[in-house]
Protein backbone atom coordinates (compact mmCIF):
# COMPACT_ATOMS: atom_id res chain seq x y z
CA UNK A 1 0.00 0.00 0.00
CA UNK A 2 1.47 3.37 -0.62
CA UNK A 3 -1.51 5.78 0.94
CA UNK A 4 -3.96 3.52 2.69
CA UNK A 5 -1.21 1.61 4.49
CA UNK A 6 -1.35 -0.28 7.88
CA UNK A 7 0.01 3.08 10.00
CA UNK A 8 -2.55 4.96 8.51
CA UNK A 9 -5.40 2.55 9.47
CA UNK A 10 -4.25 2.53 12.85
CA UNK A 11 -4.36 6.54 12.83
CA UNK A 12 -8.13 6.44 11.48
CA UNK A 13 -8.75 3.78 13.94
CA UNK A 14 -7.72 6.47 16.83
CA UNK A 15 -9.15 9.56 15.25
CA UNK A 16 -12.39 8.23 15.71
CA UNK A 17 -12.07 6.63 19.02
CA UNK A 18 -12.73 8.99 21.75
CA UNK A 19 -11.36 11.57 22.69
CA UNK A 20 -11.27 12.35 19.29
CA UNK A 21 -8.73 14.11 17.65
CA UNK A 22 -9.14 16.35 14.91
CA UNK A 23 -5.16 16.77 13.82
CA UNK A 24 -5.25 12.87 13.09
CA UNK A 25 -8.56 13.23 11.13
CA UNK A 26 -7.68 15.80 8.46
CA UNK A 27 -4.25 13.90 8.31
CA UNK A 28 -5.88 10.71 7.49
CA UNK A 29 -8.60 12.64 4.87
CA UNK A 30 -5.20 14.09 3.40
CA UNK A 31 -3.90 10.66 2.69
CA UNK A 32 -7.42 9.59 0.88
CA UNK A 33 -7.10 13.20 -1.18
CA UNK A 34 -3.67 12.43 -2.42
CA UNK A 35 -4.99 8.81 -2.94
CA UNK A 36 -7.73 9.98 -4.85
CA UNK A 37 -5.75 12.87 -6.85
CA UNK A 38 -3.07 10.46 -8.41
CA UNK A 39 -5.85 8.04 -8.67
CA UNK A 40 -7.53 10.44 -11.12
CA UNK A 41 -4.60 11.63 -13.32
CA UNK A 42 -3.56 7.41 -13.53
CA UNK A 43 -6.93 6.47 -14.38
CA UNK A 44 -8.76 9.44 -16.16
CA UNK A 45 -11.54 6.97 -17.14
CA UNK A 46 -12.26 4.60 -14.72
CA UNK A 47 -11.97 0.96 -14.62
CA UNK A 48 -15.52 -0.76 -15.03
CA UNK A 49 -14.47 -2.70 -12.28
CA UNK A 50 -13.95 -0.62 -9.70
CA UNK A 51 -17.34 0.24 -9.24
CA UNK A 52 -18.02 -2.67 -7.04
CA UNK A 53 -14.71 -2.52 -5.67
CA UNK A 54 -14.76 0.66 -4.30
CA UNK A 55 -18.21 -0.72 -2.14
CA UNK A 56 -16.30 -3.97 -0.92
CA UNK A 57 -15.50 -1.96 2.66
CA UNK A 58 -16.61 -4.19 5.15
CA UNK A 59 -17.24 -7.19 3.12
CA UNK A 60 -16.27 -10.73 4.73
CA UNK A 61 -13.22 -11.83 2.36
CA UNK A 62 -14.32 -15.81 2.30
CA UNK A 63 -11.15 -16.94 0.40
CA UNK A 64 -8.02 -16.00 -1.72
CA UNK A 65 -6.88 -18.62 -4.06
CA UNK A 66 -4.71 -19.44 -7.06
CA UNK A 67 -6.55 -20.75 -10.13
CA UNK A 68 -3.99 -21.34 -12.62
CA UNK A 69 -2.54 -18.57 -12.94
CA UNK A 70 -5.47 -16.47 -11.80
CA UNK A 71 -6.10 -15.29 -8.48
CA UNK A 72 -9.30 -15.15 -7.05
CA UNK A 73 -10.74 -13.28 -4.17
CA UNK A 74 -13.96 -14.38 -3.08
CA UNK A 75 -15.98 -11.40 -1.13
CA UNK A 76 -19.63 -12.09 0.71
CA UNK A 77 -21.89 -9.36 2.06
CA UNK A 78 -24.51 -10.46 4.17
CA UNK A 79 -27.52 -7.55 4.17
CA UNK A 80 -31.25 -8.51 5.43
CA UNK A 81 -30.18 -11.99 6.63
CA UNK A 82 -28.71 -13.21 2.85
CA UNK A 83 -25.60 -14.01 1.98
CA UNK A 84 -24.37 -11.85 -1.46
CA UNK A 85 -21.08 -12.99 -2.84
CA UNK A 86 -19.04 -11.69 -5.88
CA UNK A 87 -15.27 -13.06 -7.28
CA UNK A 88 -12.52 -10.37 -7.85
CA UNK A 89 -10.53 -12.80 -10.64
CA UNK A 90 -6.62 -11.17 -11.02
CA UNK A 91 -5.91 -12.55 -14.77
CA UNK A 92 -2.37 -13.69 -15.05
CA UNK A 93 -1.38 -12.21 -11.57
CA UNK A 94 2.04 -12.35 -10.40
CA UNK A 95 1.44 -11.93 -6.39
CA UNK A 96 4.37 -9.50 -5.14
CA UNK A 97 3.39 -10.05 -1.11
CA UNK A 98 0.60 -11.94 0.15
CA UNK A 99 -0.09 -11.80 4.16
CA UNK A 100 -1.88 -14.63 4.99
CA UNK A 101 -4.72 -14.42 7.78
CA UNK A 102 -8.53 -15.75 8.58
CA UNK A 103 -11.47 -14.52 9.42
CA UNK A 104 -10.44 -11.42 6.70
CA UNK A 105 -12.39 -8.60 5.81
CA UNK A 106 -11.96 -5.79 3.25
CA UNK A 107 -10.90 -2.68 4.37
CA UNK A 108 -9.29 -0.39 1.61
CA UNK A 109 -7.80 -0.96 -2.00
CA UNK A 110 -5.42 1.00 -4.18
CA UNK A 111 -4.87 0.50 -8.19
CA UNK A 112 -2.24 1.61 -9.93
CA UNK A 113 -1.35 1.27 -14.06
CA UNK A 114 1.15 -1.09 -15.47
CA UNK A 115 2.77 -1.15 -18.79
CA UNK A 116 0.39 -3.87 -19.51
CA UNK A 117 -2.32 -4.33 -16.89
CA UNK A 118 -2.75 -3.20 -13.36
CA UNK A 119 -0.71 -3.45 -9.70
CA UNK A 120 -3.48 -3.71 -7.21
CA UNK A 121 -2.63 -3.52 -3.47
CA UNK A 122 -5.57 -4.44 -0.87
CA UNK A 123 -5.71 -3.71 2.60
CA UNK A 124 -7.45 -6.44 4.70
CA UNK A 125 -8.44 -6.48 8.77
CA UNK A 126 -9.20 -9.34 10.66
CA UNK A 127 -12.09 -9.41 12.50
CA UNK A 128 -12.22 -8.94 16.18
CA UNK A 129 -8.40 -8.07 16.81
CA UNK A 130 -6.53 -5.33 15.29
CA UNK A 131 -4.63 -7.39 12.67
CA UNK A 132 -4.15 -6.13 9.25
CA UNK A 133 -2.55 -8.04 6.39
CA UNK A 134 -2.29 -6.86 2.72
CA UNK A 135 -2.12 -8.20 -0.40
CA UNK A 136 -0.32 -6.81 -3.53
CA UNK A 137 -0.07 -7.96 -7.22
CA UNK A 138 0.12 -7.49 -10.64
CA UNK A 139 -2.12 -8.91 -13.10
CA UNK A 140 -2.81 -8.38 -17.00
CA UNK A 141 -6.66 -7.75 -16.44
CA UNK A 142 -9.87 -7.54 -13.40
CA UNK A 143 -12.82 -9.52 -13.88
CA UNK A 144 -15.53 -9.86 -11.55
CA UNK A 145 -18.13 -12.86 -11.28
CA UNK A 146 -21.57 -12.44 -10.06
CA UNK A 147 -21.29 -8.58 -10.20
CA UNK A 148 -24.65 -7.96 -10.91
CA UNK A 149 -26.30 -9.78 -8.11
CA UNK A 150 -23.33 -8.32 -5.12
CA UNK A 151 -24.42 -4.51 -6.82
CA UNK A 152 -27.84 -4.70 -6.47
CA UNK A 153 -27.12 -6.19 -2.63
CA UNK A 154 -24.92 -2.76 -1.76
CA UNK A 155 -26.75 -0.60 -3.33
Amino acid sequence: MKYHTKEWYAKCQKANTPPFDTKLELETKETINQYLIEYSKNFPVEPDFMNLINKLHDSEVAFIENHGNDLIIKVECIEYGSIYSAEIVLKNANIIEHEHGNNLGWEHCELFPKEKGYEIHCLFFQYGTSNLFLLTAECDNIEIQNKEYYEQATQ
